[in-house]
This record gives structure tokens, sequence and C-alpha cells, in this order.
């Protein structure tokens, strides 16, 4: 590689040491250009290019309001009609964007997605989502304000946080406040305006409905609730009691999906959520009377220690009768006159004495008072239904290999089983705080999904593969093929080239021999003396010769070839 490089420069120095004098000056001249094109080049593409600090032109108040801030900053910076201002770099413009943010020295209408421009690499998650929250309601107050009745908006927006399931996501909230402009207040009664302002709220702001959003005026009333007669009130209740049905249909169905999640996936259950639901308010009064526990009863133990009573004593009154006298005197039959002599029985009841004495015993119940008073809407009843898929299995051969018949795979199908079914209705009924006597259905079959696209995009997958594994099986063959096919014609070359090589050595030694011959015999005819010089160095040459093919007879056989290649 040496003296191949070499070799160039020397001609090329003898190129040049042709060449004439006008010829060098103009060759000197085009590499000094390009040299100094080239050190131009590298110099002004090392230099870092301006940045600018707004994107937009200022106005002459606020350029000269940020030019004075920032020399107050001490920070190098050029200008562009009076209009621009140019920094160093990305970094020193964030830095002067965050002071003037600081100092309130931001030009008007910085408002939007210009926060956005102030943003510092340390700035966190948090900070971001908050300057995500005022660009949107500055980008939405600006686009308002540019209306020409529109006078000043306030734009209050609720951002809800995402949950893990999307039906548990709560939807976003709006209040916008209009202040009109004088002699403008007729458009804030205009029943299209208004839902003109509704609709363009509510499509600039992602995950916002219209129904969501109230406007109201600068006197607090609002001014979007066209719902007052009775019969939109009535489609307006019932439309919220089909999203409160829809919306706690969807809180079950996640309770039991979020239940299901580490036994069976997604694609094996299907799961159906009827809810009867009851939005009568009730106000319920009782008195209830309730047993008088003794002896509360141990969860702990098997057996229950309950004692209870239905009533205790509070007071008790005791009554004792006693009689002292001559008593009853018998008589005879009816209308027959006793053997009493007379005056004696008038004085019998004079000495009878009666004494009474009464025991009274009053008890007390369990008495309970509870006024209940319902929600808005209470749960009827719940009914589910779940129905549970099986498993599909291959089937192999002896080999072990799946049988693939007719372009698809041969499946038998296994059932779920009966028993892992009645746990699943167990965490059904967990789920949804099964309640027997609310009268709620739960019910769980093992039901055969249709699995027919699966299994031919499955099958496609099989075949594609096979096909490729075929493609791949059949590259490698011919590959092969034609490696051994090169290895041999190689070796078919090699062979005939040395064979076409022995054969030259042995013309070139045929020749050989039959110089020497002549030579010898020539020797033999003309004696030592009678030889001319010129005769004498051509036998040493040919001497020599015959030295040197006979030390290297593979040098000899190269020189022989590129002389019948000439020829």
């Amino acid at each position: 590689m040496n003296d191949r490089f070499k070799e160039i420069i020397s001609r090329l120095s003898e190129i040049f040491k042709k060449l004439s004098s006008v010829q060098k000056a103009v060759i000197a001249v085009v590499l000094l250009l390009v040299a100094g094109a080239f050190i131009f080049t590298l110099t002004y593409s090392a230099k870092k290019p301006g940045y600018m600090l707004f994107d937009k032109a200022l106005s002459p108040e606020d350029y000269g309001k940020v030019t004075a801030a920032i020399k107050k900053m001490n920070i190098t910076f050029s200008t562009r009609d009076d209009r621009y201002i140019i920094v160093d770099d990305d970094e020193t413009g964030r830095r002067i964007r965050m002071n003037l943010a600081q100092e309130n020295a931001l030009p008007g209408g910085i408002k939007g997605w210009e926060l956005f421009d102030t943003q510092k690499w340390t700035t966190t998650d948090f900070e971001r989502d908050v300057n995500l929250r005022r660009s949107i309601i500055g980008e939405m107050t600006k686009h308002l304000e540019s209306l020409e009745w529109i006078e000043k908006v306030k734009i209050d927006i609720s951002f809800p946080q995402k949950k893990l399931y999307t039906d548990q996501d709560r939807e976003a909230t709006a209040s916008v406040t209009i202040t009109p402009a004088p002699n403008c207040e007729e458009y804030l009664k205009e029943r299209k305006v208004i839902k003109g302002i509704e609709k363009i709220v509510a499509f600039g702001i992602d995950n916002l409905k219209a129904e969501n959003i109230v406007i109201s005026d600068h006197r607090g009333e609002v001014i979007n609730d066209f719902t007052e007669d009775d019969g939109m009130m009535v489609y307006k209740k019932g439309k919220e009691k089909i999203k409160i049905i829809d919306q706690k249909r969807r809180q079950f169905e996640s309770r039991i999906a979020k239940a299901f999640d580490k036994y069976l996936t997604e694609s094996r259950y299907e799961v159906n959520v009827q809810i009867e639901m009851n939005f009568d308010e009730k106000e319920i009064k009782k008195d209830e009377i309730l047993p008088i526990v003794l002896v509360p009863d141990n969860p702990e133990t098997p057996y229950s220690e309950l004692k209870y009573t239905e009533n205790i004593p509070i007071s008790r009154k005791k009554l004792t009768e006693s009689a002292k006298g001559l008593g009853m005197i018998p008589e005879g039959p009816p209308g027959v006159e006793p053997n009493i002599p007379p005056g004696y029985k008038e004085s019998l009841d004079k000495g009878l004495f009666y004494n009474k004495n009464e025991d009274i015993e009053n008890f007390v119940n369990s008495k309970q008072t509870s006024s209940v008073k319902h929600d808005a809407y209470d749960i009827d009843r719940i009914a589910v239904s779940v129905g549970v898929d099986g498993s599909w299995e291959r089937i192999y051969d002896k080999n072990g290999d799946p049988i693939f018949q007719s372009n698809t795979y041969l499946r038998r199908y296994v059932p779920y089983p009966e028993e892992d079914l009645r746990k699943l209705e167990d965490l059904i009924k967990g789920a949804i705080g099964y309640n027997s006597a609310r009268g709620d259905i739960v019910v769980v079959k093992n039901i055969m999904f249709d699995r027919q696209k699966e299994f031919m995009e499955e099958d496609a997958r099989f075949r594609q593969q096979r096909n490729i594994k075929s493609t791949l099986i059949f590259s490698l063959i011919v590959l092969l093929s034609l490696f051994v096919l090169t290895i041999m014609y190689r070796a078919v070359k090699r062979e005939i080239i040395r064979r076409k090589r022995l054969k030259e050595q042995e013309l070139a030694r045929k020749q050989q021999m039959m110089r020497e011959s002549i030579l010898r015999s020539a020797e033999e005819e003309m004696p030592q003396e009678q030889l001319s010089g010129e005769d004498k160095e051509r036998m040493e040459l040919i001497e020599k010769a015959n030295k040197i093919a006979a030390e290297n007879p593979e040098v000899v056989a190269k020189l022989l070839r590129t002389w019948l290649a000439s020829e």
C-alpha cells in the first residue's frame, strides 16, 4: 500500500514538474481559495444562531417594558426592527421569560399556549397540568372575548382525575360568566347565541359535554337553562334517572370484572346487569318493640349464648285480704224462719272484720323509635347473568404434534367446571352486595362462545409460519447446493490450473533440454577459443538462466505463461 502511495506521489510530482509556470500559479490560487472557503465555513458554522425571545412582534409599549427589564438583568441581547428581541440561546430565553413572569412584565396576550414557552426542565407534572389547564382556559377566554358584544369572560373548568376504569371517570364541568359590552345585553336573551357559546366551549375543551356547562351573566343569573316548562323538566329528570341507572350498572360490572380479573380473561366471560331502582323520596317513622338482651352471643363460639327476655319488671304491688267475726249463719229453705231468737239476728253482722291487700307488678318492654328518610333513589332489585366460556384444546398425535386437517387445527371443547361456576357465583354475590330479601338474582352458566374468527386467524398464522418454514428450508437447500457447486467448481478450476502449470513446466523443461543439447552439440563442434565475446556472454546467460530455472521453477513457469499470453 505504501509503495502504491509513493508511486502516485511520484507521478503527481512528475506531472507538476511538466506544467508551466502559469499553470502552477493557477493551481496554487485555486488551492488557496478552497482552503479559505473551508476555513470560512468552519468559522461561521461554529457560531451559535440567535434565539427569538418571543415569536410574535411586540408593541412599542411592550417592547420598551421588556427591554428595560432585560437591561436590569445585565443580559446581552439584540433587537430587530424595534419589534423583535434576540438572545444568545434557548436557555437564556427561558431564564428571561421566567424573570419577566415573576415581575409581571410579560407582554400582553401571553395567556394561552404561550405559557409553555416558560417551561423549565425542573417543571413537575403537577405544574405542567396546571399550566395546561390555564392555557386551555386562556385560549378559550381569548376566543370568546374576540366576539364584539362580549366585554369580559370568566371561565372555570373542573378537570377530574382519570380513574383506572373508564366507566368510573367523572365528566368535566365548566362555568362561564359573561359580561356584555355596553348596549349589548339583548344578546344574552337570544337562545341561539347562548347555545352557540355553549357549543364553542364544549367543542373547544376535551371531554366536556354541553349539558355540563353553566353560563351566567354578570348578575349571576343562569342564562343557558331553557328547561323551565314541565315537559322539559320531566324529560330532564328521566334522562338523569337513566344516567344514574347506567352509572350504577357500569359500577357493578366493574366490580364483577375486578373480582374476575385474577381468574378469567376478559374474553372468557360476558356480564349483563339489570337494576331496578326507585326514585321516590320516602320518610318513614316507626316504633318497634324489641326483646331485651340479657347475655349477648359470642361470635367466636360455634354455639349460641344469647339470652333475652321479652320484658322486665319495673314495679310491683302486693294486695292481701282478711276477715274476722261470727261469719255467716246457715239458714233453712227459702220461706222458713230461722230458729234464732228475735233481736239476735240483727246483731250478727256488727262483729265482722274484713281486710284487703293488693299486690300489682308493672313490666316494661324495649322500645325503639326511628325515623328513616330514603335518598333520592334506592335499589329495589339487582339481576346479574354471567356467561362463562370453556376452553379449547388442540388434539395431538402420538408424536406430540398438533393435528392439522383441512387447513385447520383439530380442537376439543372443555366445559368450565361446575364447582368453579359456583365459586364465581359467590364472588359475584360478594361484589354486588347480594340481598336475597330484596329479590336479587345471580345466574352463572357455562356457554360456548363463538371462536370461529379467532380460530381462522390462528390457522392463518399457522399456515403462514408453515409457508415461511418451507421457504426457509428450500432457500437453505438452494444455498447449500450453490455452496457445494462453488466448491466443486473451484476444485475443478484448481485442478485445471495445476495441470496446465505442470504442462507448461514440462514444456519449459523440454525446451530447456533442447537448448542444452543444442549448446552441448555446438560446444562440441566449436572449440572454446573460437567463440566470440558475444557468444560467450550468451552462453553465460544461458547457464545463469538454467541455474535460476533449476532453483526457482515457479518463477520460470510464470514467465513462460506471461510470454505465451503476450504471443
